[in-house]
């Protein structure tokens, strides 16, 4: 890890990005490669604010409601002051079409 920070990817799956720092509980053997790091993001043996950006793309959707503040807690203490959390989440609407589509 740099001084400059570092950019994770927290629950990357099969999307291991070239620039990010990569992490997931298990390796995809879709990914291209092995994550930079095998940990359960919930809580990351990582150093206060070593992060200038974390994305964690459909990952929120996989914690229990009760878990949530404790994430996004860890989260910001990896997360450097005007740091960039980049989230997203399924579409409710699109997945339930979708069911009604018979996709």
């Amino acid at each position: 890890m740099s001084d400059e920070g570092i950019r994770l990817n927290l629950g990357c799956g099969r999307h291991v990005l070239d620039g990010w720092y990569n992490v997931d509980a298990v390796a995809s053997t879709l990914a291209p490669r092995p994550p930079d790091l095998l940990s359960d993001v919930r809580k990351l043996a990582m150093p206060d604010g070593c992060a200038t950006s974390i994305m964690a793309i459909h990952v929120w959707e996989h914690f229990y409601r009760w878990e949530c503040e404790a994430v996004m807690t860890e989260w910001a203490r990896l997360l450097r002051p005007r740091g960039t959390l980049i989230m997203e989440m399924p579409d409710l609407f699109k997945f339930c079409q979708n069911i009604l589509d018979g996709r």
